[in-house]
């Protein structure tokens, strides 16, 4: 998302949807910290500053944004093999895959969330071939090396 921002300086992210993502950012480090830490006492979410999840907020906003109008520019959308695709891959970590898989189904918000991620997919990919970018694979000590390289 820092590309496609870098690459579009004029986008911007609406207050109101970065304090949502922020606020869902915040709540996903509690319960990821809550996990960590055996499910200890639970931490209070105003007792942590939205702040300091704002700036990765507003980057995730605009590239979202962005992402969106290039998949309606060039007309993307998910196939029905691609959402049969990712569901069957979602639901066959569970032991009752038939059951998750009917109520993802069934489910329009759940069908939604899907829809939305494929459709994020294929408008990056479409961003990464039309850019000239080159994807290449690397190892995890590659990738925690170019991890430090770009938050230094």
């Amino acid at each position: 998302s820092d590309e496609i921002v870098k690459a579009n300086p004029s986008l911007e992210a609406p207050e109101t949807q970065v304090i949502r993502e922020a606020s869902r950012m915040r709540d996903a480090a509690i319960k990821a910290w809550a996990q960590m830490m055996g499910n200890q006492k639970p931490v209070d979410a105003d007792s942590i500053s939205l702040d300091m999840f704002k700036d990765k907020a507003a980057l995730n906003i605009k590239a979202g944004l962005f992402l969106g109008e290039l998949a309606k520019s060039e007309k993307l959308e998910p196939s029905d093999a691609e959402m049969d695709i990712a569901i069957n891959d979602m639901v066959k970590a569970y032991d009752n895959p038939a059951e998750i898989k009917k109520r993802y189904q069934e489910d329009k918000g759940l069908r939604e969330q899907i829809y939305n991620k494929i459709l994020e997919d294929k408008a990056l990919d479409k961003f990464i071939e039309k850019s000239g970018a080159k994807q290449k694979e690397i190892d995890y000590k590659g990738a925690l090396e170019l991890s430090s390289k770009v938050n230094t």
